[in-house]
């Protein structure tokens, strides 16, 4: 078997929904919020021991004016 790599992306949970499809039947489904993402940290083998990355999602805040 030949492992295939699938495309990524990192998301913050927002809530559950339902979904109807053709014939009425339901179906559960989960609310994500996607990026922007940036990042926050950066380790390197050479540095840290490790390579990594952490990533932090930026969240806007609505203006109260």
């Amino acid at each position: 078997m030949k492992w295939q790599k699938l495309p990524e992306f990192w998301a913050k949970k927002v809530g559950m929904t339902q979904l109807f499809d053709d014939k009425g039947d339901v179906h559960p489904a989960t609310v994500l919020q996607a990026g922007p993402c940036v990042i926050t940290q950066h380790k390197t083998q050479t540095r840290d021991g490790y390579d990594a990355a952490q990533i932090g999602l930026v969240e806007f805040m609505r203006s109260r004016a």
